[in-house]
This record gives structure tokens, C-alpha cells and sequence, in this order.
């Protein structure tokens, strides 16, 4: 609310307001004893004043600070699920390319319909991410790219007929989920050192920023 400038100029106003007194003082010394009430009263709501500008400008800060603490916090858990998402669908890809013993018949009972409706529903999961959310153009691109490739993963599976599994294209879509994930890591953790920077950061202070969007 209140920069550094300020309390020098109200600490400058109170130093001269002092040296008038002391002088009118030295002028007029049969007067003394008759200012000397009306400077106390004069110190005090000066002081009562700077006093009142402390506290109102400590509360202001504090609540910015707590502000900005919710709002990390609020994006660092849309970061931290985005990052599990990745992970988990990794998890499953990896588990499917291991299943060579199989033709992919995309059935409700056939072995890779249970892993498939998952990585579907985590597909899912992103789409309910609300973008602006990130506030960083790459995570966006990162979490877009994450939904796009197990989209098509997805299509290639239900739209596969007597395809075996080995013939599926896991090794793009592996790479692919596993940049996308890192890439989110590596962002929160920028963010992260922003934020604890900031946190100890004096209000005057230029805000430096390590994320290129």
C-alpha cells in the first residue's frame, strides 16, 4: 500500500515540524511553558496517525500475502493432478505393451477393455481441467497434448480389428504422455522457487519471473 518514499517523507515532515518547534521555542522563550502542551497534543495525533498508517498498510500486505498464497495453492493442485494423470496413463500404456499374449478385440469382457476404459476416463479427467487455470501458455500446450494423444490412442484401439497389441503405435504415445508429464513437472517447479522467492520478498521489490510461457 505504502512505499518506502512514504515513511522517509513522513519521517522527514515530523523531523521539520520538530525544528520549527525547537526554534519558534528559542524566539520566544517566555512562551515555553504555554506551546509546549499544544506540541505534545501536536506529536501525539501525528504519531497517532503514523501509527494508524502502520497497522492499516501491515494488514493490507498481510492479506495480499495470503491471497496470493491461496491462489498458488489452488494452482499447484491443478498442476499436481495433471502430473498424476500423466503418470498413471504412462503407467497403463507400459502395462498394455507388455501384454503381448493377446489380440486386441475391444470388448467389454476382452483383457484390454478394463485399461482402455481407464485410460479413457483419465482422458476424461483432463477435459474437465479448466485451462486458465494453469496460467502458463507450455502447460497448457503440455496438458492439450496430453489429451489429444490419449484420444487417439483411444480411437485406434476401439477402431482396431484383429490387431495385435504389438502392432500399436505405444512407443510415440509413450513419449509423448511422459514429455508431456515432465514438462508439467518442470514448470511447477519453477513455479514453486517463484513463489518462495516472492514470499520473502520485500513489497518495493521487482518481481522476477523463471517461467517462459
Amino acid at each position: 500500500m505504502f512505499g518506502r518514499r512514504f515513511y522517509v517523507s513522513v519521517c522527514l515532515g515530523i523531523g521539520c515540524v520538530l525544528l520549527l518547534g525547537f526554534g519558534l521555542a528559542a524566539l520566544r522563550p517566555d512562551q515555553i511553558g504555554q506551546t509546549a502542551a499544544g506540541w505534545a497534543q501536536a506529536l501525539g495525533a501525528i504519531g497517532a496517525i503514523g501509527v494508524a498508517i502502520w497497522i492499516a498498510n501491515s494488514q493490507h500486505l498481510q492479506a495480499a500475502k495470503t491471497a496470493r498464497a491461496q491462489r498458488f495453492a489452488e494452482r499447484e493442485s491443478l498442476f499436481r493432478t495433471a502430473i498424476t494423470v500423466g503418470h498413471t496413463a504412462h503407467a497403463e500404456l507400459e502395462a498394455l505393451e507388455g501384454d503381448h499374449d493377446f489380440i486386441v478385440t475391444y470388448e467389454p469382457n476382452a483383457k484390454i477393455a478394463t485399461r482402455v476404459r481407464h485410460l479413457e476416463w483419465l482422458r476424461s479427467r483432463i477435459e474437465q481441467f479448466p485451462l486458465q487455470g494453469f496460467g502458463d501458455d507450455n502447460a497448457v500446450a503440455s496438458v492439450i497434448r496430453l489429451r489429444s494423444v490419449l484420444a487417439r490412442f483411444h480411437d485406434e484401439v476401439v477402431c482396431a480389428k484383429d490387431l495385435h497389441v504389438t502392432e500399436l503405435n505405444f512407443s510415440g504415445t509413450l513419449t509423448a504422455v511422459k514429455n508431456a508429464t515432465v514438462n508439467l513437472e518442470r514448470i511447477l517447479a519453477l513455479l514453486s522457487e517463484e513463489h518462495a522467492r516472492a514470499a520473502v520478498q520485500r513489497p518495493n521489490d521487482p518481481v522476477t519471473s523463471s517461467v517462459h510461457g
